[in-house]
Order: C-alpha cells, then sequence, then structure tokens
C-alpha cells in the first residue's frame, strides 16, 4: 500500500511539474500592456499566471520531494503492511484517472471549439457520473441505475454551469469561450 501510493504521489507530482512548466513558458508570450503597467505586475493576467505557475512548480517539487524520501524511509507501522500488500497487487494507475486525464486533455484542447458550457458540460458529467458510480459501488451493466445517475449529474450540471456562467459574465464581466454554437 505506502509503495502504491508513493507511486501515485510520485507520477502526479511529475505530471503537474510538467503543466507548471509548461505554463511558466507560456507566460512568456502573453503582451505586457498599458493596463499591465498600471496596475502592477502581480495584479496583471502574466503576474497572476506566473504566480500560479510558480505555486503549482513549487507543490509538485514538494510532492515529489515527500514521496522519494517516504519510499526510502517508510514509516515503522507501514512497514508490515507493505510487505503483505506489494505481493498481491500490481502497480498500475486505476482506470478512473486514465479517464479522467484523457477527458481534462479532451476539454482543454477544444475549449475555443465547442465553448466554455458545452466543454464544461461534459466534463462535469462525466467526471460526476464515473465518481459517483464508484463511490457507491454501482455495477455499470444496471442500466436503469446507470441511467438515472447520469439524469440527476445533466441537471446538477446544467445548473451549475448556468450558473457560473451568469457570475463570471454578468457580475465579474469576464468572457467565456463561446465557441462555434454562440454560448
Amino acid at each position: 500500500m505506502l509503495k502504491r501510493n508513493n507511486l501515485y504521489d510520485l507520477i502526479l507530482g511529475i505530471i503537474v511539474l510538467i503543466i507548471s512548466i509548461f505554463i511558466m513558458f507560456d507566460t512568456r508570450n502573453i503582451q505586457v500592456g498599458i493596463l499591465d503597467q498600471q496596475i502592477g505586475f502581480i495584479a496583471s493576467p502574466k503576474g497572476f499566471i506566473t504566480i500560479i505557475g510558480s505555486g503549482l512548480m513549487i507543490l509538485s517539487g514538494m510532492l515529489i520531494i515527500q514521496s522519494i524520501v517516504r519510499f526510502f524511509r517508510p514509516l515503522k507501522s507501514e512497514i508490515s503492511e507493505e510487505k503483505e500488500q506489494i505481493d498481491k497487487e500490481k502497480v498500475m494507475l486505476p482506470k478512473e484517472v486514465l479517464i479522467s486525464m484523457v477527458v481534462f486533455v479532451a476539454y482543454v484542447a477544444t475549449m475555443e471549439t465547442f465553448g466554455f458550457f458545452i466543454n464544461s458540460f461534459i466534463l462535469l458529467v462525466t467526471f460526476m457520473t464515473m465518481y459517483y458510480a464508484k463511490e457507491k459501488s454501482i455495477n455499470i451493466k444496471d442500466k436503469e441505475k446507470v441511467r438515472k445517475i447520469v439524469l440527476n449529474m445533466i441537471i446538477i450540471s446544467v445548473i451549475s454551469l448556468f450558473v457560473l456562467q451568469q457570475i463570471f459574465v454578468r457580475l465579474l464581466g469576464v468572457s467565456l469561450p463561446k465557441g462555434i454554437f454562440g454560448f
């Protein structure tokens, strides 16, 4: 159990580190305007993204270091559990993690094409249905239960996305990607 969790932490830390490095390099392409000079670097879009990227980089580095240290120096109470679990289980990513990564990459890649509402709707319905079914140990072959869960998740997603869209567009004045359908 210990090595498996450490491996997951190590993989997550490396993935987040790669993403944060990409964010840091990508911020170089953001143009600095007159408004940015007036409000200061920290409040500017480039400054905000740099802070987020730096924070991700620091936290992922800490996670990588922690997982490596715990791998070589496990807690004494976990050593006996580790010996029992290591023979029984193979170390691999759960299918939910892989599905989540694929859906999230598709979400980011198609944001400009399909827009915020449609992409976020698909993302929310997929994630909520998948993790709710796993949490409640629902068999996916039970079509009636799955249909009911998906319908509930669709309703929750539409309501929450409508509220979020109204808050960002109407109250905060943020323009969200509209995509080819115009919403």
